[in-house]
């Protein structure tokens, strides 16, 4: 089986995180079938597929910021590094892969960070500590250069694939909170929390 659908977090403890992951199918005319719930022995809080059949999913409460799932429900680990090994609550943990470099992000909202671990040959870590970076939310990365977005207080931060700070993009809304970037990573979908009064989600066109 192949990750080429779309898949979500179950919502069944507090109503923000859970131990289910739902994967579904969307067709051409927007109609969503139900595949199938893998249910984790850990809380989850994020997802993003690293290749095939395999997901990164981000933890809540969990010794380790991330672990791998397979479609299978086999759970793995990442090999951390420097990576920060620490349990993170509820809205500070927030990750992603980057496919086209082999690299785990991680948001630690908390800390006001971005840690990036290639897990490519070289195998190198680096931490982006920021004044442009505070409350790091929902993070996403693509495109050929395979630049990293992250969503703060009022913006979307763009870093590039060994976390150098490139840009910041203003997204006309209090509290981005979700983001998807396209394959070509010239557009951004950005939704606010589910916290605010009015739900918005805009795309913009991302320029070089």
């Amino acid at each position: 089986m192949s990750i080429n659908f779309l898949f979500l977090i179950q919502s069944t403890f507090y109503d923000s995180f859970s131990k289910q992951i739902s994967l579904l199918t969307v067709a051409r005319d927007n109609s969503i079938t139900p595949i199938t719930t893998i249910t984790t022995s850990f809380f989850c809080s994020s997802i993003c597929p690293i290749d095939k059949d395999t997901f990164l999913v981000g933890t809540v409460r969990h010794s380790r910021p991330v672990r791998t799932v397979t479609v299978q429900g086999q759970e793995g680990n990442v090999q951390h590094g420097s990576l920060p090994n620490k349990s993170l609550s509820l809205g500070d943990s927030w990750c992603t892969f980057v496919q086209n470099k082999k690299t785990v992000v991680i948001a630690d909202s908390s800390a006001h960070k971005v840690h990036l671990k290639s897990l490519g040959e070289s195998g190198w870590t680096t931490t982006v500590h920021h004044d442009l970076i505070r409350e790091p939310q929902g993070v996403c990365g693509g495109g050929d250069r395979g630049s990293v977005f992250v969503c703060v207080k009022r913006a979307v931060v763009q870093l590039s694939s060994r976390g150098d700070v490139v840009a910041s993009h203003n997204v006309g809304f209090i509290r981005p909170c979700t983001i998807s970037v396209s394959k070509d990573g010239r557009k951004l979908m950005v939704a606010n929390a589910r916290r605010n009064k009015v739900n918005t989600i805009k795309l913009y066109r991302v320029e070089y």
